[in-house]
């Protein structure tokens, strides 16, 4: 098949084939990152603006700038009775586009502010995020305390700069690590306990910049040294200061070039082909999945069976096609953003306990509706019928909603993030641009080479000052929380914004993206994230468990 979009051949299998008869739609006109693509761009996820709720007038922080035409509410009113989302319900129009018309039933109804549960505390900019108390520009997550500037994490407390994280405490910059305590600067880490720089280390206390350890204890630059030698070199650093923090940086990215990389980060995981997967079955071109049975091309996956095309979702969701966000507890269900304990619901946007809706928007506990509006059940599958019809002639039926309609801009959504383009190539492209994002420009007190080298010349007043970012230039500020954290940690003040830190954290990760060569030992043949002309050294499973074990 010839990708609709960047026109690219992609394969079609006949166990595709199945899945995509088995849920009733079309085989799709677009590759699988075009499809991934078209997803992303209705996820907003961290540039967050100032607005006001529409009905109670509170002012609140939004995903949603308020320059555009939507109808925010905050969290109380949205999930109240004084409203209903049915009385936005319309006719289809069988002269228009679907995407036309469910175009304008999103700018009618009202959206919430942001995605979140209601048991957040203390956590205004928090985003798809649950169970949250006292946290700080936190996304995609739960069950934390105290984590500031966070992705993608459950279970962690006193922790900051963090991604793809479980079950952390009083650590910094982690990224996908689990059941650390007292951590600082790690990749790919577990159950490791005071201390720092460490890539592929599981089972180890008092360990510095070193990689590929086991259930060690005091080595340095990965030489076993005794008790004594070992504290009596950690005393001599000061991690305090950035710019002996950032040799030290310098340093371990040597020490990790060398070290030895299992071609993927799969556990317990049985015909799985991709990255980070974890107690599963049948997963194929899929990263970061937990406890997930026969999917593909799915990302940030939990406990899902039977899916295609799925970003963000999991939780018992079971025959999902080309969804984004949610999925918790839903079955039958395909192309949708946002939607939780749903049945046989197509085209949906933030959708609620519904089953058998077709093209509904922020919709809650209905059955047989179509663009929000209410029908019987035997009026609703024929109109379903003709619906499809239509859409199969217009090109659309059996592709994701149009990116132009999405609520979001090209350079807000996480989009941007994986497929970085232009303001020119987005508008060639068919998408929208936001010129004010949130943030300042040029208006520092302190600029990057003025702030103080070391942690212990910083005091309070520095939630006083405006920084500036030494990458984007945007301008950034330090929290009173976040001072206190670097102050009882001995971290030096970031000279980057969160975006920055943000990007370059996920950066370390390997690309969602599959290529076959030799394992560096034996030359068997394995299919891996990492690219035939990287340098590091990639074993397959045997010769990694060999070398490690």
């Amino acid at each position: 098949m010839q990708c609709q979009q960047c026109k690219n051949n992609f394969e079609i299998t006949d166990q595709d084939r199945k899945f995509y008869h088995k849920i009733e739609v079309p085989v799709p006109d677009f590759c699988p990152d075009c499809r991934f693509l078209r997803r992303l761009v209705w996820r907003n996820e961290l540039n967050l603006y100032k607005n006001k709720c529409q009905l109670c007038g509170i002012e609140l922080v939004s995903n949603i700038s308020s320059d555009k035409p939507y109808k925010v509410y905050c969290r109380e009113c949205y999930w109240s009775d004084k409203w209903d989302a049915t009385e936005y319900g319309r006719d289809f129009d069988f002269k228009k586009t679907f995407n036309e018309q469910f175009d304008q039933l999103i700018i009618d109804t009202p959206i919430v502010h942001l995605l979140g549960f209601a048991d957040n505390i203390n956590s205004v900019y928090a985003n798809y995020a649950a169970s949250l108390k006292n946290c700080y520009m936190y996304c995609a997550g739960g069950w934390a305390e105290d984590v500031y500037y966070g992705f993608y994490g459950m279970r962690n407390k006193d922790c900051m700069d963090v991604a793809v994280v479980y079950d952390n405490e009083l650590s910094y910059e982690l990224l996908d690590c689990q059941n650390c305590y007292n951590v600082k600067y790690a990749q790919d880490c577990k159950n490791c306990v005071d201390s720092g720089f460490l890539y592929d280390c599981h089972n180890c206390t008092e360990c510095f910049c070193s990689t590929s350890l086991r259930n060690r204890s005091y080595v340095f630059l990965n030489e076993q040294l005794s008790k004594d030698d070992y504290k009596s070199k950690i005393n001599k650093i000061n991690l305090g200061s950035y710019k002996e923090t950032k040799k030290w940086f310098d340093s371990f990215e040597a020490v990790k070039l060398k070290a030895i990389r299992k071609y993927a980060n799969n556990n317990k995981s049985v015909n799985c082909e991709g990255d980070y997967i974890e107690n599963s079955l049948n997963c194929l071109n899929s990263h970061t999945v937990i406890e997930s049975e026969n999917i593909k091309y799915c990302d940030y996956s939990l406990t899902m069976k039977d899916g295609f095309d799925c970003t963000q979702m999991g939780v018992q969701g079971e025959r999902l096609y080309d969804l984004i966000t949610g999925g918790i507890h839903c079955f039958n269900d395909a192309f949708g953003v946002v939607i939780r304990d749903c049945t046989n619901t197509f085209y949906s946007y933030v959708c609620h306990n519904c089953s058998d809706c077709f093209g509904c928007a922020n919709l809650r506990q209905k059955k047989f509706c179509v663009l929000n509006k209410q029908y019987s059940e035997k009026e609703y599958y024929t109109l379903r019928e003709k619906i499809v019809k239509h859409m199969e002639k217009t090109g659309e039926y059996g592709n994701f909603f149009s990116p132009n309609i999405s609520p979001f801009c090209y350079n807000e959504t996480v989009a941007q993030e994986y497929f970085p383009i232009s303001k020119e190539q987005a508008f060639k492209k068919g998408y929208k641009w936001q010129d004010a994002l949130p943030g300042t420009f040029n208006q520092e007190t302190i600029a990057p080479d003025e702030m103080p080298d070391d942690i212990k010349d910083v005091d309070d007043s520095i939630a006083k000052e405006i920084l500036v970012c030494e990458v984007c230039k945007r301008n950034f500020k330090i929290i009173l929380q976040e001072y206190d954290f670097y102050k009882k940690q001995n971290i030096p003040l970031p000279r980057k914004c969160f975006s920055c830190r943000h990007l370059k954290r996920l950066n370390l990760r390997n690309p969602r993206q599959l290529w076959d060569r030799g394992c560096f030992k034996c030359q068997k043949k394995i299919r891996t994230t990492y690219a035939p002309d990287r340098k590091e050294l990639v074993y397959c499973e045997e010769c990694y468990q060999k070398e490690i074990y």
